[in-house]
């Protein structure tokens, strides 16, 4: 039979078998058709219903007359039933008193097939429905139906007809948008970034409003590159709060745009395409765990990041999942997967360092350990997408809640962790792993039908694994009959699984069955008490270890020392082992190949292998001290390297070996080994302090100080003491342990004193001391200690200690301002260069260089600080120390701004935040985006720079990075003084300066104070103004630079002026015009005071020519808020000198300016010059206009930051009553009243901005 196809999601349309198309012109038609189709409407309607309906006015007889022709139209333009098919139904079943489509013809509309997709979804039993993928379809499918709104273009009706289309359009749209959010989040969850977009734009259209979808849009725009179009959606979403409920969009909503401007920065959420990091290579099949895969896929499905825990024995292949799912799931994941094996951590508090070491981080030299750490590693992953995985988490069940507060402060983080046990953590999910599928115990009878391998998991992998070995193996009776009672007696655990299929060239199958069997039997009477799945793992190893030839076993038990990874070179010097025995030993499953040369061994195995140490005490000895001569020598080898241009290669090396080289620290302990541990120290020490792990150092060297201090009947070692209690200071001034570093520094001198010796000696405590006496505020003392320790490393011929004592002394001066002397800035970080080349350590150099650079930078000397930094940068890209880069781009981002070059500036800065944000390096974040905030102040970017700045504040206050946060507040301050805040302005100048007053930045104190004098003064607050001012002179006279003198002689001079002492201000203003002759921003203001002293005198002329002098300087500096109030100040000047049409292209210009710069509150002065000037030519209605846009913002905000606030009142008055307008009596009043506020002091009326 035909079938009809209504469309009623859109125009209405009408098909006939999805071919023939019918028209209905008429209106009248198109909405009697549509309203019997729809799925109320089915059942049909009596005539009186449907003529009230349509005709609603008209008397009940011509309503029925009207619908008996309607129907006639309608059935005429249907042309059915079609003349060759006459015996087939009309469309509508037409009766005296009922009408209705016809019950037997085939009538199917779209709408019905949307309500039913959506019904179906919603009372499937699923928790997410964009997980399941029979919904998302059929939701796809019926969203696809959708072309417009409810009978789009169908013109008006009737009242009641219009309210029934307008009931189904609402109750389509509430539909409509819960379908679109579902296939939004199903798009997003699968990485189709694509349909993610046009669902959720498609979802904002039909609801403005629903910040969700909103959000939704813009992750999904950001992910495809384009973030200037997810900016969009936000703006309209904001436009669209404001207008309909006058409320800004969540801050949820408000931060992931924020987060997504960052892309405006460089640091673009474009991602590369998902990696996959840490994941180990596999040289085993993987079979079966189907069920667990879809529970693994179902976990992602439901697009809530959380905490999975795959649990089980060991060697239950709970690793072997993780890796395999993770390699296939990577793409669903934006940033990918990072695969991190906890098995050779030894304890709880080294498991963020090895999270840390996995997503490539190096952490910081200084912080608060372990908080600091973890503040850095949350601040990598705060952005990202990301499946972590940690596997073998059993023996480090304290740090679970370590693994709490990283998803606590993540949106993205996916935590997949392998373990033994639970962590029993609020939240986790858990997925326990049993043994593979494999034939249940045969039948008591005779006769049994052969077993299927292919149906079993366990057999699957036991074939693979025999075929590794043995490629012949094939599946016989008897074979499949003694593998099937293996799989039985193990449980069906892959490992004891892959070690007996290892054993097929040296035994027959049925053979090692029956010897399995008798093992368990003997193991079940003599260890009672062990579980049977651990009985089958011995049974399996006393098995597989019988079939070993004496060398083969012999060698596994020495190379069970080998926590980490074992590689021909190590194997054969600590075991004796070739590689042809490695090969063997592989191939009886009893390493694991990691790579060509490279092997492990698993932790159940290496037990096993231990176990056999403890019968043979000679053999466990000896091995262990060959273990620590063989890794104290490499690890020797490697220590020069970390010194010079092969710093990252010899880092690299020993993070590889880091496990092993523990293992050696523990075993020198255990066995009293103090000179092989003295061995170690040097190349440690210096490992730790590059790699950011000083905490581990710490510890690990308090370890050995506490045995040597506790037990002197191993002689004591006072040496050795002395040089672990140096590293150990080093260990604590990289974490900021101030107070400790010098203890320990102090006790490792006072053994030198007392005549004991050791390698690096005292110049190396006595530069830790003197840094971290630094870093306390104590300058002389620091000095002191670092000029003690410089004697010592010349005496000696130290020359690394010498030259890093260089550059620890060249610190004091710089930020003291004390460029004089033997000992000024620049000779100590020549000297330590000359010496760091001399040595060939490229690390030191390049920290002196940018050191020169800085130096030179704050002299001024922009010239050679460039040339300085390039160089510094071209080293750190040498040695690929990335976290250096990020410190010399920004030195060199801060240069080129200082130029005007913004272009290459915001370059440098843009890969600094892209670099610190890849590494885990977020003080180097936060001064990236301080600096880029910086550059859009000077560009007159006043909203952007807001938005920089909360990013960077968000991040400091995380990290407590306090030099950040007075930078932060600083500019905050100076965003507040643009806006006319001054309040709001001084408070963050105050939180800037206690930042400065706290970290001993003597350059930022004195600028911090200068601003406070300054915004004391614009409050008429004289006694503070002068306060400040007098701080920031007496630190300044410490200081070398002329720019701090001329700035300072500039808010002296200004100070006097609004103070009313005339003669003092000129004084102060020519010099600061005098000393600021290379600073044009000072000689600008300096001009402009001088102009505004002119004029108070009455030399109109005079100040005319100095105001020509400031505005065109202002203009070579291309700064649109320096511009402004010179030509507002040049209006005035021009109208006391009786210019009048110069005076008012001035205040124009400036009028201009002011919008353009969004600052209505400092528009005011000039739209009053404007209003006088047309006061003046008569022109009353155009001054009007002035005046009434003046009391608007009088209203809103007084003139606090103005030069004459008084003026503006008058103005506006003068204008109001030129047009006998009451609301100059308004203005009087508000004026009075104002002033008398200001004569009380609660306000902050102002003369001048400065």
């Amino acid at each position: 039979m035909s079938r009809f196809h209504i469309s009623l999601l859109g125009p209405l349309g009408l098909r006939l078998d999805d071919s023939t198309e019918i028209h209905l012109t008429a209106p009248q038609s198109q909405a009697l058709l549509a309203y019997l189709a729809a799925p109320d409407g089915r059942a049909g309607y009596g005539r009186e219903q449907l003529a009230e309906l349509f005709w609603p006015e008209q008397p009940a007889r011509t309503g029925r007359q009207n619908l008996r022709q309607a129907l006639a139209r309608l059935q005429r333009a249907l042309k059915w039933p079609p003349a060759p098919k006459g015996d087939l139904p009309p469309l509508l079943q037409v009766s005296r008193q009922h009408i209705r489509l016809h019950p037997e013809l085939a009538i199917q509309t779209d709408l019905e097939i949307f309500l039913a997709a959506v019904a179906t979804a919603q009372e499937h039993d699923h928790p997410e429905i964009a997980s399941c993928p029979d919904c998302v379809r059929r939701l796809s499918h019926g969203v696809n139906l959708v072309q417009g709104e409810f009978l789009a273009g169908l013109p008006s009706i009737s009242p009641p007809f219009d309210a029934w289309v307008m009931t189904w359009r609402e109750r389509l749209n509430q539909h409509l948008a819960w379908a679109l959010g579902c296939l939004t989040r199903h798009a997003l969850e699968r990485g189709n970034y694509d349909a993610a977009s046009l669902y959720a734009r498609r979802h904002l259209a039909l609801v403005p409003l629903d910040e969700e979808a909103c959000r939704r849009a813009m992750i999904a725009l950001a992910r495809l590159g384009r973030p200037q179009e997810a900016a969009v959606c936000y703006q309209a979403l904001a436009q669209a709060l404001q207008e309909a409920v006058q409320a800004p969009p969540s801050q949820e909503t408000t931060a992931l745009y924020r987060q997504i401007c960052g892309q405006a920065t460089g640091a673009t959420d474009s991602r590369p395409p998902p990696t996959v990091t840490g994941l180990p290579v596999q040289h085993t099949p993987f079979v079966g765990r189907r069920q667990e895969l879809a529970a693994l896929d179902a976990w992602r499905d439901r697009g809530r990041p959380g905490l999975l825990t795959l649990y089980g024995p060991g060697g239950m292949g709970k690793t072997r999942l993780a890796v395999e799912w993770a390699g296939r799931a990577a793409a669903r994941f934006a940033d990918g997967v990072c695969f991190i094996s906890l098995a050779t951590v030894d304890t709880p508090d080294r498991v963020l360092s090895a999270i840390a070491a996995g997503l490539g981080l190096a952490f910081q030299l200084a912080g608060n350990e372990p908080e600091g750490h973890l503040r850095q590693v949350l601040a990598t992953l705060r952005e990202r997408e990301l499946l972590l995985v940690l596997d073998n988490f059993e023996h480090l069940l304290p740090a679970r809640d370590l693994l709490a507060r990283l998803l606590a402060g993540t949106e993205g983080v996916w935590l997949l962790v392998t373990s033994r046990t639970t962590l029993e953590l609020a939240g986790e999910e858990k997925l326990e792993i049993r043994g593979l599928h494999r034939p249940p115990p045969p039948p008591h009878r005779l006769h049994q039908p052969p077993v299927n391998p292919d149906a079993y998991d366990a057999l699957q992998l036991f074939g693979r694994c025999a075929r590794r070995i043995q490629p012949a193996f094939h599946w016989h009776a008897q074979t499949l009959a003694a593998a099937s009672q293996i799989c039985q007696l193990v449980g069906g655990l892959p490992l004891a699984i892959e070690l007996a299929a290892a054993t097929v060239r040296e035994r027959d199958v049925t053979a090692l069955a029956a010897e399995l069997s008798h093992n368990l039997d003997i193991l079940a009477t003599d260890m009672p008490d062990v579980p049977p799945r651990h009985r089958s793992l011995r049974a399996i190893f006393a098995s597989s270890w019988a079939i070993l030839s004496h060398g083969e076993r012999r060698a596994f038990t020495r190379l069970a020392i080998f926590p980490g990874i074992i590689d021909r070179e190590a194997a054969q010097a600590v075991a004796g082992v070739d590689e042809a025995m490695l090969e063997r030993l592989a191939a009886h499953s009893f390493l694991r190949r990691t790579r060509p040369g490279r092997y492990e061994i698993h932790a159940i195995l290496r037990q096993y292998g231990l176990e056999q140490q403890t019968t043979r005490p000679v053999l466990r000895r000896r091995t262990a001290e060959r273990f620590c001569r063989y890794f104290a020598e490499r690890l020797a080898t490697h220590t020069p390297d970390l010194f010079s241009s092969r710093i990252r290669q010899a880092r690299d090396a020993v993070q590889a070996d880091l496990a092993n080289l523990r293992q050696a620290w523990q075993l020198c302990l255990a066995h009293g080994w103090p000179a092989f541990l003295g061995r170690y120290i040097p190349g440690l020490s210096r490992f730790y302090t590059i790699a950011g792990l000083s905490h581990e150092g710490e510890q690990l060297f308090q370890q050995a100080i506490q045995q040597l201090q506790t037990e002197p009947a191993r002689g004591g070692h006072p040496g050795l003491l002395g040089q672990l209690l140096t590293a150990q200071a080093g260990c604590a001034l990289n974490l900021g342990a101030f107070d400790r570093c010098i203890a320990q520094a102090q006790a490792a001198y006072d053994l030198w004193l007392a005549g004991h010796r050791w390698p690096g000696g005292a110049a190396e405590a006595l530069l830790y001391w003197g840094r971290a006496l630094w870093r306390l505020g104590q300058p002389a003392e620091a000095r002191q200690r670092l000029e003690e320790g410089l004697t010592l490393a010349q005496e000696h011929g130290q020359r690394q200690q010498e030259a890093e004592i260089w550059l620890a002394l060249g610190d004091i001066p710089l930020l003291r301002g004390e460029e004089t002397g033997a000992h000024s800035a620049h000779a100590c970080f020549s000297q330590a260069l000359a010496l760091f080349q001399e040595t060939g350590d490229w690390y030191g150099a390049s920290s002196a260089l940018n050191s020169l650079g800085f130096r030179a930078a704050v002299q001024g000397d922009y010239e050679t600080a460039g040339h300085y930094f390039e160089r510094a940068l071209e080293l750190y890209r040498q040695i690929d120390n990335r976290l250096g880069q990020s410190t010399v781009l920004n030195n060199l981002g801060n240069l080129y701004a200082l130029r005007g070059d913004y272009d290459r500036a915001n370059a440098c800065l843009q890969e600094v935040v892209a670099t610190a944000r890849s590494t885990g390096n977020p003080i180097g974040e936060v001064n990236a985006l301080v600096n880029l905030g910086t550059n859009a102040l000077d560009q007159e970017d006043d909203q952007r720079a807001a938005n920089l700045f909360c990013q960077a504040l968000e991040i400091a206050q995380q990290i407590g990075y306090r030099r950040g946060l007075g930078a932060i507040y600083n500019n905050l301050s100076a965003i507040a003084l643009r806006r006319g805040a001054l309040a709001t302005a001084r408070h963050y100048a105050e939180l800037s300066l206690a930042e400065a007053q706290a970290t001993d930045d003597r350059y930022f104190e004195w600028q911090r104070l200068n601003v406070l004098g300054n915004l004391a003064r614009l409050q008429r607050q004289w006694a503070a103004a002068e306060a400040y001012l007098q701080a920031a002179q007496t630190i300044t006279q410490a200081l070398p630079a002329a720019a701090a003198q001329a700035t300072l002689s500039l808010s002296w001079g200004l100070l006097a002026e609004s103070r009313g002492d005339l003669e003092r201000a000129r004084t102060a203003l020519r010099a600061a015009l005098t000393q600021g002759q290379d600073n044009q921003e000072v000689a600008v203001q300096a001009l402009l005071g001088l102009s505004r002293l002119a004029l108070g005198r009455g030399k109109a002329r005079i100040a005319i020519q100095l105001a020509q002098q400031a505005l065109e300087m202002a203009r070579t500096l291309a700064d649109g808020q320096q511009v402004a109030a010179c030509l507002t100040h040049l209006g005035r000047a021009y109208e006391a000198g009786e210019e009048g049409p110069a005076a008012q292209a001035a205040f124009e210009e400036a009028l201009s300016l002011r919008r353009t710069l969004q600052q209505p509150h400092l528009a005011l002065e000039p739209l009053a010059g404007i209003a006088r000037h047309h006061l003046h030519m008569g022109e009353t209605t155009a001054a009007l206009t002035c005046a009434e846009e003046i009391w608007a913002q009088l209203q809103v905000l007084p003139p606090e930051c103005t030069w004459d606030p008084d003026a503006i009142y008058v103005t506006c008055i003068q204008a109001f009553r030129a047009h006998e307008d009451p609301r100059a009596a308004y203005v009087q009043d508000a004026w009075k009243q104002w002033r008398a506020e200001r004569a009380a002091g609660k306000i902050s009326a102002a003369r001048s901005r400065g």
